[in-house]
């Protein structure tokens, strides 16, 4: 009866190495619950997208800065407020007080200040140029925004899905402990099999714990990120999203796209064109305004009171020479930095395509080895570790490290999987919208 437990305990081991060892991309791609029951939200990238879009501060407070800007723009380049005027003269005051006892002519003027040489549209002209540079920075933050999410998601993808293949090896160890220990004391294992399989069952207990810290803290970033409160229940990451085609990744094309639809080259365009439209008023400031006014003048004849009227026609006389030398050469510099500042953008944009272009093609690469070989490599060094025990030729020691080899494989796998996204989220940030 003990010689048929003893067969039956050793076979159950085996099998429940069979069992698990085939784990590799399938256990990675396919979705794993752990912890809290599956929320509405979270299940894949674009629903947490969705959701910043309506509720982030972030992007209502640069939704609210783009309105004012727009207001702005709206009331540039209207005539400035009339003024309206009253004068009296010829008053007298024959009681010796200081407040008149009779007031003489009184005049009313209503006034009025035309800017010339097209200076009102040079006006419009520069604010909505602001308008469209405030645009641009709240495309910007949308799209700074998306990239920090898309990013922590994978890394919450990673987590849990890392935390899943985590406790099915847990569980293999611990079943393998009870088989070593049992063989150990009925003699017919030896002590280096329990003393190693217990220390692999010790490090993944410390490995779950982190993976599982890992997991909560980028739930509460997800939340944090889409306008959520940082413990609300999120759904178990579902898949991650499909990396483009390789024509989809081309250089050349995405430096197009990113001339295109890039915020940051958007800001800075916008820039350009209001400082051009500064210098340009600068220019005309040499040149004078025309101020109207009407009047209507209330006589005083003595016996009698008399209404008459006047006009008046005045221009300004831009004299301030210097004022106006040191005010075309602020705006001159001005637009010199803006240019400067797009020519940097470019700069920029085309160094991050190309850093996150490579380290993604790197990245593809590394991933298909890992699928292609290192993974069933180690699937055939499990199961040949196996044979060899279960025909007296090795030691449980050698199964547990070969079974190490394919669970360190798979992590990796999936390391790879994630490193995609990260790439993926930078190059589309960098041209401002999803490829």
């Amino acid at each position: 009866m003990s010689r048929v437990w003893r067969a039956s305990t050793h076979a159950w081991a085996l099998a429940c190495l069979v069992a698990v060892a085939p784990l590799g991309a399938a256990a990675v791609a396919q979705p794993a619950a752990v912890g809290a029951e599956p929320a509405a939200l979270g299940a894949v990238v674009d629903e947490l997208l969705a959701h910043a879009r309506r509720f982030s501060p972030e992007i209502a407070a640069a939704n609210l800065d783009s309105e004012a800007a727009a207001a702005k723009a709206d009331a540039a380049g209207r005539l400035p407020d009339p003024s309206l005027s009253l004068f009296s003269d010829q008053n007298r005051n024959r009681n010796g007080g200081l407040v008149p006892s009779q007031f003489g002519n009184r005049t009313y003027t209503l006034q009025q200040t035309f800017p010339l040489w097209g200076k009102r549209d040079l006006q419009r002209e520069m604010a909505q140029a602001e308008a469209r540079q405030v645009g641009g920075k709240r495309r910007s933050v949308e799209a700074e925004l998306a990239a920090r999410i898309k990013a922590v998601f994978a890394e919450h993808y990673q987590a849990r899905r890392a935390t899943a293949l985590t406790h099915d090896t847990h569980g293999l160890l611990h079943n393998l402990v009870q088989a070593a220990e049992s063989r150990y004391a009925q003699g017919l294992g030896s002590q280096p099999d329990v003393l190693k399989a217990q220390l692999e069952r010790g490090r993944l207990d410390a490995a779950l714990i982190k993976l599982e810290g890992d997991a909560r803290r980028a739930a509460a970033r997800l939340n944090a990120l889409v306008g959520r409160p940082a413990d609300a229940a999120l759904a178990p990451p579902r898949t991650l999203r499909a990396v483009p085609v390789e024509a989809a990744l081309d250089l050349a094309r995405l430096l197009e796209r990113a001339r295109r639809t890039s915020p940051m080259l958007a800001m800075q365009a916008a820039d350009i064109d209001a400082a051009d439209a500064g210098r340009r008023l600068v220019d005309r400031s040499w040149y004078p305004d025309l101020t109207a006014a009407v009047g209507a003048v209330d006589n005083d004849l003595g016996d009698r009171r008399a209404l008459s009227y006047e006009a008046m026609l005045s221009i300004n006389l831009p004299l301030s020479w210097g004022l106006r030398e040191a005010q075309a050469r602020e705006a001159s510099a001005k637009l010199g930095a803006s240019r400067a500042r797009r020519d940097a953008a470019l700069v920029e944009i085309e160094g991050t395509l190309r850093q996150a272009l490579a380290g993604l093609k790197a990245t593809q690469h590394l991933a298909a080895l890992l699928r292609e070989a290192t993974v069933p490599r180690s699937r055939v060094a499990v199961r040949s570790a196996m044979a060899a025990y279960q025909q007296g030729q090795g030691n449980l020691r050698m199964v547990i490290e070969a079974y190490h080899g394919l669970f360190e494989a798979e992590l990796e796998l999936l390391g790879t999987m994630v490193e995609e996204q990260m790439q993926l989220a930078e190059i589309e940030r960098a041209i401002g919208e999803e490829l």
